[in-house]
C-alpha cells in the first residue's frame, strides 16, 4: 500500500515536498545554507517510484458455447443439518439454539467447476450473538463468528480447509488447506462483498489459482491450487458459524472486478459438472435403521455405505462427536482418545458446555432431520437391536415423505465387505511392521554412529602416538647430527643417514595412516518388510477396534433383548443384505447363546440358601479344626505322661499312661463320633518343649481314604485330618468354594442359559459370592488354570472356558472335601519324598491365614455360639503354625511376647468373642498367657 501511494506521486511533487520540509529545518537552524547543495542532497535522497503490481487477469472473451440452465443453489442433501436455506437459495442461515451455536454450518453448491475461469460472491448480512451459559473454569472457543469461502470436491465434507479435498479463504485473513493456514489478506467485515475467483484456464498466467477480492479490489496475490485439487471438479462451498450470508452465483456480480469475469451461473456446460440429487420416484426419502451385531462390522459397513452413497446423511452420536471436532469445540480429553466407560455407539460427549453435555443435541438434530427432504441413516447399535428402542426411534420420522427401512447385516458378509476387511487388516499389519522396522533401524543407526565415533577416537589416539614417535625420531636425528658434526667427515656421513629401522617405521606409519583414512562404507538403507496376511487372518470377516461398539456393562444388561426387526413394529420395509431371514435368525440365536456363556452377569445376588450353606460349611470347618487341636493336645498329654512315668518307678509307668493319655485320646475322638461337643481343655501356663504339639499321628499308607466311615475317628480317636497343616486347610476351603460357586451360581441365575462361571469373570463372581478377592499369586501360581490344578479332583474347566464341578450338586455331607484333600496330601507327600520339588506348596501364609481368621470371626458372629474352649480365630493353633501379625484378628495386649517359651503380659485392653457365652467381651488389666498354642 505504501509503495502504491508513493508511486502515485510524480517525481517533481516528491522533490518539492522534500524541499519544503528540509527548507523549514534549514531556516530554523541557519539562514546561510546553500540552496543549491540542499537541492542536490534532496535529489539524492528522493524515494524511488514503485509501480503497482499489474493485474494479470484479463477480460473474459465472448463464449458462444451453451450455458447451464440448472439453477445454482445449495441443496439440503449436501448441507449440514443446521443449515436453513431460503426459498430463493441465495440466503444461508444456521440454527443457533440448544447448543447448535457452537457447531459450524456447511453448504456445497450443486455445480462444480472443472475448466475455465469463474467467480462467485458472498456477503455477511447479519452477525449473531447467541446467549451462552458460562461455566466456571470452562475454556471459551474463538472466534464466535467465522466464515470460510472455498472449494471442495464432491465426496469430501462441507467443512472446507480441514482436509486434502478442499481449500478456502476465511474471515481471519488466512488461506487454508488440509488444516494448514497462512495469512494472506485482511479480515472480513460485515456488508463487504467478497468474491472468489477460480482460474482453471491453462493459457492464463494465473492458471490453477484462486484469488480473493473485496468490494471489487484484489486483497491477496493469486494462491496456487493445491496439487490434490488439480484436475478435479471443484464445487463452491461455504462454511460459517453465527452468521447470515447472501450468496451470489450470478450471472451479474454485486461488485465489479477490475476485469470481466463470468460467474458460476453463467458457466458453459462443458466447463462444469452438475451434482444430481434426484427426487425419489414415489416422493419418499429413505430412513435406514442398520441392524448389526456389536463388533461385527457395524461402523465399517456404515463407512462403506456412506462412501458409496454420499446422498445419505448419518445421524448418530459418532457423527456429533466428529462434527464437534471439525467445529473446533474444545474438550479436556483429546479427540480420538479411548475413554473408559464409553463406546463407538455412545462416545464421550462431555465438552464442559451445559447445552451440549445434557445430550439434547441429538434430540434436536432428529427433530430437524424429520422436516428435511433427504435420505438419512439412523445409526444406533444397541437401539436398533432392541424392539422397544426401535419403536421409539421410528416415531420422529413418521412423515409422509419418509420410508422407514430396517437394513439387516447379520451373518456372513458379502465379498465386497470381506475384501475391505482384508485390506484394512493388511494395512494395520503393515503399519505395525513399519513401526517395528523404524525402531530397529533407529537403533541400528545409533549403534553405527557409536561405532564410528569409537573408530574416530581410536584413529585420533593412533595419530597422537605416531606424532609422538615422529617427534622423538626427529629429536634423536637432531642429536645424532650434532654429534656427527663433532666427528670426522666419513663418520659424519654415516651417522647423518637414518637407520634402516627408522625408515621401516616411517613406512609402516605411512601405511597405517592410509588404512585409517579409508572410511568404512555405509551399508545401503534397508527397505521395510512387506507383510502378508496369514491363512487364519484371511478367514477373519470383521476386524477388531480399540473401542468396543457397546460397553461391557451396557452389553451385559441388554443383549438378551436383541431381536430382528419386523414390519409389525412400524417399518415400511425389511432388507436382509448379507444372509436370508432364516439364516439371520439362526445366527442371532447361536450368537446369543454364546454371549450368554461368555458375558458377565452384572451384579449377581447370592441367594439366601447359598448364605446358609456357606455358614454351615464354615461352622463345620471350625469344628474339624477344633477336633484336630484336641487330638494334638491329647497327644501332648500322652507324651507328658510318658516322661512323668519314666521319672517314677518302672512299675507305675503303665498305669500313668493309661490314666493320663488313654482317657484323653478317648475323650478327643469319641465325643465327635457320638455327636457331642468336646469338653474344653484347660490352658497350660507352664512352658512346653519344642515338638510337644507336633506329636506324629498314625499315617497308614494303606488306608483307603474314601472308605473311611467316620473322618473324625479312623482308629484310636485319630481324625483323618490329624496330619494336616495350614496349607491343607487352605486347599480344603478352596475345593469347597470353587465347587459351591459353580453349583450355586447356576442355581441363582435368573436365566438358565447364563448360569455358567466363565473363566474371564471368575474373579468378579468370586468376590460377589465370598466378599473377598481371589489372587492366584497367593497360592504361588500366576494363572487361574494353575490354581484350578490344585483341586482338579473337584472342579475343571470346560472347552467353553467355564468352571464346572466333578461332584454332585446335591451332596449329603461335607466329608467328601476332607477325603479329597487328604488323598491329595498323601499323593503330594509321595512326590516330595521322591524328590519332586514342583510338588512343594508355596502358599502365602500371611494372606491365607488372615482370610481364615476373618472367616472364623464371621462364623462366630453369625452363629452366636461356638464350641467352648475353642482357641481364638487366627491363633497359631487354628492356623497350624506360629502366629503371624496379619493372621491375628485383634491386637495382643500391651506387654512382651516371646515366641519361643511364652511369657505373660499384663495391662492393655483387648476385645474378642466368647465361644462359651456367644457374646462379645473385652479384657482389661488381665493376665494373658502366650505360648505356642496362641493366646486364650
Amino acid at each position: 500500500a505504501q509503495a502504491t501511494q508513493a508511486a502515485q506521486l510524480t517525481a517533481p511533487q516528491a522533490i518539492s515536498a522534500a524541499v519544503q520540509d528540509v527548507a523549514a529545518e534549514d531556516v530554523a537552524s541557519s539562514m546561510a545554507v546553500d540552496m543549491e547543495a540542499s537541492q542536490h542532497l534532496l535529489l539524492a535522497e528522493a524515494p524511488k517510484i514503485v509501480e503497482a503490481p499489474r493485474e494479470l487477469e484479463e477480460d473474459a472473451p465472448v463464449d458462444a458455447r451453451p450455458k447451464i440452465t440448472e439453477q445454482v443453489t445449495f441443496p439440503s442433501n449436501d448441507s449440514t443439518l443446521n443449515v436453513l436455506p431460503s426459498a430463493a437459495g441465495n440466503i444461508l442461515m444456521s440454527l443457533s439454539d440448544g447448543g447448535l451455536q457452537y457447531f459450524l454450518a456447511g453448504a456445497r453448491a450443486n455445480v462444480g467447476l472443472k475448466a475455465g475461469r469463474y467467480m462467485f460472491e458472498v456477503k455477511i448480512v447479519e452477525i449473531l450473538n447467541p446467549v451462552e451459559v458460562r461455566v466456571q473454569h470452562a475454556r471459551t472457543w474463538t472466534p464466535r463468528q467465522l466464515l470460510r469461502i472455498g472449494l471442495a470436491t464432491l465426496p469430501s465434507k462441507q467443512f472446507v480447509g480441514d482436509n486434502e479435498e478442499s481449500c478456502c479463504f476465511d474471515s481471519e485473513g488466512q488461506f487454508s488447506h488440509n488444516k494448514s493456514s497462512v495469512v494472506v489478506s485482511p479480515k472480513f467485515a460485515r456488508e463487504q462483498v467478497l468474491a472468489m475467483v477460480l482460474n482453471l484456464d491453462p493459457a492464463s498466467a494465473n492458471a490453477n489459482t484462486v484469488s480473493l477480492f473485496r468490494d471489487g479490489q484484489r486483497v491477496c496475490p493469486p494462491q496456487k491450487l493445491p496439487k490434490s485439487l488439480v484436475g478435479k471438479p471443484l464445487f463452491p462451498t461455504i462454511t460459517w458459524r453465527n452468521l447470515s450470508l447472501h450468496v451470489n452465483m450470478g450471472p451479474v456480480p454485486m461488485a465489479k472486478l477490475p476485469f470481466e469475469c463470468r460467474m458460476v451461473q453463467d458457466a458453459a456446460v462443458a466447463d462444469v459438472q452438475i451434482a444430481g440429487y434426484p427426487v425419489p420416484k414415489d416422493g419418499k426419502y429413505e430412513v435406514l435403521y442398520p441392524v448389526c451385531l456389536p463388533d461385527e462390522g457395524t461402523f465399517d459397513w456404515l463407512d462403506m455405505f456412506l462412501a458409496k452413497h454420499p446422498e445419505y446423511t448419518e445421524i448418530s452420536d459418532r457423527m456429533i462427536l466428529e462434527w464437534a471436532e471439525a467445529s473446533g469445540i474444545w474438550r479436556s480429553k483429546p479427540y480420538g482418545t479411548p475413554t473408559p466407560g464409553f463406546s463407538n455407539d455412545k462416545p464421550d460427549l462431555q465438552f464442559g458446555i451445559p447445552q451440549l453435555d445434557d445430550g439434547s443435541i441429538g434430540r434436536i438434530l432428529k427433530s430437524i432431520a424429520a422436516t428435511l427432504h433427504r435420505h438419512l441413516v439412523v445409526m444406533e447399535v444397541k437401539g436398533n437391536l432392541v424392539k422397544e428402542e426401535r419403536q421409539a426411534a421410528l416415531k420422529p420420522f413418521n412423515m409422509p415423505h419418509f420410508k422407514r427401512i430396517a437394513q439387516i447385516m447379520i451373518g456372513e458378509p458379502d465379498r465386497t465387505f470381506k475384501e475391505r476387511t482384508q485390506a484394512s487388516l493388511l494395512k494395520e499389519k503393515q503399519a505395525e511392521a513399519d513401526e517395528i522396522f523404524q525402531k530397529e533401524l533407529l537403533a541400528d543407526r545409533q549403534r553405527r554412529l557409536l561405532a564410528k565415533r569409537q573408530r574416530e577416537l581410536l584413529r585420533e589416539r593412533k595419530q597422537a602416538e605416531r606424532a609422538a614417535k615422529r617427534q622423538k625420531r626427529e629429536q634423536d636425528a637432531a642429536a645424532g647430527k650434532a654429534a656427527a658434526e663433532a666427528a670426522d667427515a666419513e663418520k659424519k656421513e654415516e651417522d647423518a643417514q637414518l637407520p634402516p629401522k627408522a625408515e621401516e617405521e616411517e613406512e609402516k606409519e605411512s601405511e597405517d595412516e592410509n588404512e585409517d583414512d579409508k572410511m568404512e562404507e555405509e551399508p545401503p538403507e534397508p527397505q521395510p518388510p512387506t507383510v502378508e496376511l496369514s491363512e487364519e487372518e484371511k478367514k477373519v470377516w470383521f476386524r477388531k477396534h480399540a473401542i468396543p461398539d457397546i460397553t461391557p456393562a451396557v452389553f451385559g444388561t441388554s443383549f438378551t433383548h436383541f431381536s430382528i426387526p419386523a414390519k409389525e413394529e412400524g417399518f415400511d420395509d425389511i432388507r436382509f443384505e448379507w444372509d436370508r431371514k432364516v439364516k439371520c435368525a439362526d445366527r442371532l440365536k447361536e450368537w446369543m447363546l454364546h454371549k450368554k456363556v461368555v458375558t458377565r452377569v452384572e451384579d449377581p445376588t447370592p441367594s439366601e440358601a447359598f448364605q446358609q450353606h456357606l455358614l454351615a460349611w464354615q461352622a463345620q470347618v471350625q469344628r474339624w479344626r477344633q477336633i484336630q487341636l484336641d487330638w494334638k493336645e491329647a497327644k501332648a498329654k500322652a507324651k507328658a505322661a510318658r516322661r512323668e512315668a519314666k521319672a517314677k518307678d518302672g512299675d507305675g509307668e503303665k498305669n500313668a499312661i493309661e490314666e493320663l493319655g488313654g482317657n484323653a485320646l478317648q475323650e478327643a475322638g469319641g465325643s465327635e463320633a457320638k455327636g457331642e461337643e468336646a469338653a474344653p481343655v484347660a490352658a497350660q501356663p507352664q512352658s512346653m518343649e519344642e515338638g510337644d504339639l507336633e506329636a506324629e499321628p498314625l499315617d497308614d499308607e494303606d488306608l483307603d481314604v474314601f472308605g473311611v466311615a467316620n473322618i473324625c475317628d479312623i482308629g484310636k480317636g485319630q481324625p483323618l485330618f490329624a496330619c494336616w497343616t495350614w496349607e491343607d486347610w487352605a486347599l480344603l476351603t478352596l475345593r469347597y468354594e470353587l465347587h459351591a460357586l459353580a453349583r450355586w451360581f447356576r442355581k441363582d441365575a435368573v436365566d438358565p442359559d447364563r448360569g455358567f462361571v466363565h473363566i474371564d469373570h471368575f474373579g468378579y463372581y468370586y468376590t460377589k459370592y465370598y466378599k473377598k478377592i481371589m489372587n492366584p499369586s497367593t497360592y504361588g501360581v500366576e494363572t487361574l488354570d494353575q490354581l484350578f490344578d490344585f483341586v482338579s479332583d473337584s472342579v475343571y474347566i470346560t472347552p467353553q472356558r467355564c468352571l464346572e464341578t466333578h461332584l454332585s450338586e446335591e451332596i449329603d455331607s461335607f466329608d467328601i472335601f476332607v477325603k479329597l484333600t487328604e488323598e491329595g496330601r498323601r499323593e503330594r507327600s509321595l512326590l516330595i519324598d521322591s524328590g519332586d520339588d514342583k510338588a512343594v506348596l508355596k502358599f502365602s501364609q500371611s494372606i491365607l491365614g488372615a482370610a481364615m481368621a476373618v472367616s472364623s470371626l464371621t462364623v462366630a458372629a453369625r452363629l452366636g455360639q461356638a464350641r467352648p474352649g475353642s482357641p481364638s480365630p487366627g491363633s497359631p493353633a487354628m492356623l497350624g503354625s506360629r502366629p503371624h501379625a496379619s493372621a491375628l484378628p485383634l491386637a495382643p495386649p500391651k506387654g512382651s511376647y516371646d515366641s519361643g517359651k511364652g511369657s505373660t503380659a499384663q495391662g492393655g485392653k483387648l476385645g474378642g468373642y466368647s465361644y462359651a457365652s456367644g457374646k462379645a467381651y473385652s479384657w482389661k488389666g488381665s493376665r494373658q498367657y502366650y505360648g505356642k498354642g496362641g493366646y486364650k
